[in-house]
């Protein structure tokens, strides 16, 4: 769909042409944003809408002077500056740390792994997850496996408030990297 036609439609006042933007790029802007910013589905469809009101907004007050991209490319972009400025309105130092380890765990399986190795560490890292036991095996399963957000995990965890899923996340994670890397060098 071209960015162009859409302009043109919304100044003749053929509003529903949002209707045909929405339905055609609502289901894989979910997907993607699930999988590459890993939010959750409610979240991904808040930003989508997010989306589309502001391309609608933007045409209106006359914000678009250029016309090359496609309509994707303007509602993913608009999508993915929402993204960023709602983690780092979000942002803690919690988070930030949790991706430093995070990080540090895959660099951890690729420093440990040769190609027919990695396989062999991925099923270890399993079990010392396994071995971690409750509430820390449940946290990291649900919210790296299960793709579930911190607010889901607090109510499945019947956890008082998210804070508190964060910070016994970020605890939980600190002693799985410190468990594997320990299994790592006991071999």
């Amino acid at each position: 769909m071209d960015i162009r036609y859409v302009y043109d439609s919304i100044h003749d006042g053929k509003d529903e042409i949002l209707d045909k933007i929405y339905k055609k790029y609502r289901n894989d802007f979910i997907h993607w944003a699930m999988q590459r910013y890993n939010i959750s589905e409610h979240d991904a469809k808040d930003v989508f809408q997010f989306s589309v009101i502001k391309l609608y907004e933007n045409i209106v007050n006359r914000r678009i002077n250029e016309f090359k991209a496609s309509v994707k490319t303007y509602v993913f972009a608009i999508a993915k500056n929402k993204i960023s400025e709602i983690r780092k309105r979000n942002a803690k130092w919690v988070f930030q740390a949790d991706e430093l380890i995070k990080d540090d765990l895959y660099e951890l399986l690729d420093w440990h792994a040769e190609e027919n190795y990695k396989n062999d560490l991925i099923n270890r890292l399993n079990e010392v997850l396994n071995r971690l036991g409750k509430p820390c095996s449940e946290i990291l399963k649900l919210f790296y496996y299960h793709n579930q957000s911190l607010h889901q995990m607090a109510e499945i965890l019947s956890y008082k408030n998210v804070d508190s899923v964060k910070t016994q996340k970020y605890k939980c994670l600190s002693r799985l990297r410190k468990m594997f890397d320990n299994e790592i060098k006991g071999e």
